[in-house]
C-alpha cells in the first residue's frame, strides 16, 4: 500500500491572523511575537488575504511608507493559493514552487485550518531521506548479493544466496 504524506500531516495549526483593518504595525507585532514570517488576514467570511515579510519590505520599508498609518488591506496579498487538508505534500510542494510561494493556508469547508509552509516540508525532508537511504541500502545489497563470486568455489554465479554467512552459488547452496 502506497502512504502519501499530506497537508494535515505537516501543517502548522497555531495561526497567527489579523483583520485588514488593522494596521501593518500591528502585524509586524503579532507576527514578532509569533517568530512567523508570515500572517493571514481574516474577516468575517474567513481567509482575505495574506501578508509576508516580503510584502512588508517591498510595499512599506522599500517606498519608506510608516507602517502605523497603513491598513494590511493595501499590502496584503488578495489571490492566496490554498489546499486542502487532505492533499498530498508532494502536489504542496509542486504548486508552492509553480506559485513562487512559501506558504500555502489550509482550508475545510470554507474554514481556516492551517498553513503549510516551505519549513514545514523541510522538517519532514530529513526523515523521508532517511527512510530512502535505508530504502538505498536495502536495494544495494540485494544487487550486490545476488550476483558475484561463490565464496565457497570461487565460481562466478548471477543468483548467489546468503547461507550461514556466506554468498554461495546455486551448487554450494546444495551441499
Amino acid at each position: 500500500m502506497k502512504y502519501d504524506l499530506r497537508a494535515m500531516d505537516a501543517m502548522t495549526t497555531k495561526l497567527v491572523t489579523v483583520s485588514p483593518k488593522e494596521t501593518v504595525l500591528s502585524a509586524v507585532k503579532k507576527m514578532i511575537d509569533a517568530g512567523v514570517g508570515n500572517i493571514l488576514v481574516v474577516d468575517k467570511d474567513g481567509l482575505v488575504g495574506i501578508v509576508t515579510e516580503k510584502d512588508i519590505i517591498s510595499k512599506i520599508v522599500a517606498i519608506n511608507q510608516r507602517p502605523e498609518k497603513v491598513l494590511v488591506s493595501k499590502v496584503m496579498t488578495r489571490k492566496v493559493v490554498t489546499s486542502t487538508p487532505n492533499t498530498s505534500l508532494q502536489s504542496i510542494a509542486r504548486e508552492m514552487i509553480k506559485s513562487n510561494i512559501r506558504r500555502m493556508p489550509i482550508i475545510k469547508s470554507k474554514k481556516l485550518v492551517g498553513i503549510v509552509t516551505d519549513k514545514d516540508l523541510l522538517r519532514i525532508a530529513p526523515g523521508l531521506l532517511d527512510v530512502l537511504v535505508e530504502k538505498l541500502k536495502i536495494e544495494r545489497e540485494s544487487i550486490s548479493e545476488s550476483a558475484g563470486f561463490c565464496e565457497n568455489c570461487n565460481a562466478y554465479s548471477r543468483s548467489l544466496v546468503r547461507k550461514e554467512g556466506n554468498l554461495l552459488c546455486p551448487n554450494c547452496t546444495k551441499l
